[in-house]
Parts: C-alpha cells; structure tokens; sequence
C-alpha cells in the first residue's frame, strides 16, 4: 500500500522505506567500522612514539621529559573522538538490525529471529497453547518488540487476558497513531537496546530494598590517600627527582590500604 502526502505526491510504502534506511544504515556501519579501524591505528601509533620519547628521555636523555606531554595529549584527545566514534557504530549497527527485523516480518521471515517469551506459557490457559500465543513462531514472537521485561510482561499480560471493546480501540488507535512514526519506533528501540544491557530488573529491585551500606571512613580515608600520594609521585618524576617517590610512596600507600 502507497501513502499520498499533504502535497499530493505518492510517498514509499512500508517496504520500500524500511529497505532504504535499511541500507543507509549498512553502509553507515561499513563507513564507521573503517573510521573505528583508522583511529585504533593511530592511537597504537601515539603510543609508540610516547615510548620512543620516554626512552630518548630517560633513557639516553637525548630530549626533556617534558615532550611527553605531547603524545599523551594526542592519545587522549584521539581516545575522546574514538568513543564518539564507537558510540555511533554502537548505534548504527542497533539501527541496522532495527530495519532489518522489520524487513524480516514483511517478508513473513521473522520465525526464529525474536523473543518467543515462552516464559509466559501457561498450560492451563484455556487458549494460549490452541492460539500459539508464546513459543517459536508465536503470535509473541511476531509482535514483541519490547526492549525491557516489563514492556515483555505487558504484552503477555494484553495476550492472556480479555480487555473491554474500549480498552482495545484506544489500543488500536494506538497502534495506527504510532505506525506513521518510524523515527519514533527507531529511537525507542536504540534507546531501548541500552535499557536492555545496562539494567536488571531484578538485581535493580533487590538494590533498591536493601539498607543503605555506608561506606567507612577508614576506606575513604585510604582512597583520598593513594589518590594524593599518586600526584606527588608523578609530579616528583616530573621534576626529576627520579623513581624513589613513586617507590615510597607506592609503598606506604599499599601498606595503609592492605588492613581494609
């Protein structure tokens, strides 16, 4: 089916849209896999002229210390633009396997390619097993597109049990409102693909039950200890008086923390 937009002219259906973001976000993922190659390279490549320098430095002392600076600048600022980069490659693959899914049921080759929720079957239910409401192939399967188990559980829930005629046209209307909204759907399910990674419902409610664990004041103590001692070192080798301030310093700082 073609849909005709406000100026008349006759917009891509449903196929044909999916297909071209489907291949715009492949060749996105081939172009940012060969950025994320260039700027791995270039880091190792920093990092061995920072070894170069810290050897020409302490080593043969053929220049200042100070040079160093200069590629571990370099390394940061490229470690900086490299996680932006990761981050959209992250994205553009999530983006790719969105449209590729949805190119999938168009096709009726989605059996086998999402959540089955078998978890939800219930042999008693006096329809769920006759309908094919969970398993392999199930009308679950084709439908679920939740990105965390609660959205999962919800739609089990709307699949078990009855709803009154009102309930299910506002739930249709929802349905007719949100299928013109692909740019929408596509930011849900990358945003969601985060929730899904990041969190545990479960580990997340027990956390949440617990008591509040303070943390002592001897291990605080400890942290901001190690943190100081550290900057002096590096500040000490920086100023050339050698290792024996890190050594020293190293020590004690491990000897403070051992007890805790």
């Amino acid at each position: 089916m073609q849909l005709h937009n406000s100026v008349g002219n006759v917009a891509p259906g449903p196929r044909e849209e999916y297909d071209r973001r489907f291949a715009a976000a492949r060749d996105s993922v081939v172009e940012l896999e060969r950025t994320d190659r260039n700027y791995a390279n270039l880091r190792l490549l920093i990092f061995a002229v920072g070894i170069v320098i810290a050897w020409l430095a302490w080593g043969s002392g053929l220049v200042t210390a100070w040079l160093l600076l200069l590629p571990i600048a370099a390394f940061i600022a490229l470690a900086v633009m490299h996680d932006r980069v990761i981050r959209s490659l992250e994205d553009a693959r999530r983006r790719t396997a969105f449209y590729e899914g949805g190119i999938a049921r168009l096709n009726d080759r989605w059996i086998g390619r999402g959540t089955p929720g078998t978890r939800f079957g219930d042999p008693n239910h006096p329809y769920a097993i006759d309908q094919d409401l969970f398993g392999r192939g199930s009308l679950f399967e084709l439908l679920c597109t939740a990105r965390t188990r609660a959205g999962e559980e919800t739609l089990a829930e709307w699949l078990l049990n009855p709803a009154s005629p009102s309930t299910v046209h506002e739930r249709q209307e929802a349905v007719r409102d949100l299928s013109s909204r692909l740019d929408l759907r596509e930011l849900i399910a990358l945003l969601g693909d985060d929730v899904r990674s990041s969190v545990d419902p479960a580990a997340l409610s027990a956390w949440g039950a617990e008591p509040p664990q303070p943390i002592p004041q001897a291990t605080r103590l400890t942290a901001l200890f190690i943190s100081i001692a550290s900057g002096i070192s590096i500040i000490a080798r920086f100023s050339g008086y050698g290792l024996t301030p890190l050594l020293v310093m190293a020590s004690v700082g491990q000897t403070f923390a051992a007890p805790f």
